[in-house]
């Protein structure tokens, strides 16, 4: 029997997201899963609320918390031995669990060092390889134009210090042991949850995974309303969107 997965997910005011976020769990070839969904919005989400799949757990409490608060309240309500984010916006390929639960007979915590990205805004799609840096690299924010961010005149222990802290952060990919998770909480933070529960683990000397995605297992959607960056040292041509990720990627990137 394979170990249960608890595919976890904080979320606010994305009730127009869950059912897609629905569709992307239940298409995942790992058998043994649940998905298990804390929404603190003011009001729930009539998809949600209907939702019969005895794997489906839904908690909506309007009480407004953390990111990191959230978190751990997701794992507390968790059966899996494994727990796998799962952003409400960001599309899943279906064996995208499959793949982190074979990393996590090795290590207790996995996560993409390299992944995919598009843009709603730019209407692009680009890749980060944050292992490592090149000499200059895009940045995409919302909103905003594209432009060039020049790595190559930084120092060496600079360079390092930067790909270290990409490396370690964006939450959207991680997948680890409950038992982790149990030894090192998150800590009740709105940002930058991901990176100090990941830089702990580090420092534990717990086992830590990374691998690049390069066969479209993730797609990271980035919206108008987005305030988080991506600095990718790549552009790719759309017409691999649906090479890469098939026709359940088109209503990840309408807008």
């Amino acid at each position: 029997m394979s170990r249960k997965v608890s595919v976890v997910t904080p979320t606010y005011g994305r009730g127009h997201h869950m059912e897609r976020l629905y569709r992307a769990f239940d298409a995942q070839t790992w058998p043994n899963k649940e998905l298990v969904v804390l929404d603190d919005s003011p009001e729930p989400s009539p998809f949600m609320m209907t939702q019969t799949d005895p794997r489906v757990r839904y908690v909506h409490d309007p009480k407004r918390l953390s990111v990191g608060e959230k978190r751990n309240r997701l794992a507390e309500l968790a059966s899996g031995e494994l727990l796998a984010h799962f952003d409400d916006d960001d599309y899943y390929g279906p064996r995208y669990l499959e793949k982190m639960a074979a990393y996590l007979e090795t290590c207790e915590l996995v996560k993409l060092s390299g992944w995919f990205a598009w843009s709603t805004t730019h209407r692009g799609l680009f890749y980060w390889d944050t292992a490592a840096a090149a000499n200059f690299h895009l940045l995409v924010e919302s909103n905003k134009p594209i432009r060039a961010y020049n790595i190559g005149n930084k120092t060496e222990q600079e360079k390092t210090q930067w790909v270290q802290t990409n490396l370690l952060g964006f939450g959207f990919s991680f997948a680890y042991t409950k038992a982790l998770w149990q030894d090192s909480p998150f800590p009740e933070m709105q940002h930058g949850e991901d990176s100090v529960f990941v830089q702990q683990a580090v420092r534990d000397r717990r086992e830590v995974g990374m691998f690049a995605d390069r066969e479209g297992l993730a797609l990271v959607v980035r919206h108008a309303h987005d305030s988080s960056v991506v600095m990718p040292q790549y552009i790719l041509p759309d017409f691999m969107l649906h090479r890469l990720f098939g026709e359940a990627i088109q209503p990840y990137i309408a807008g």
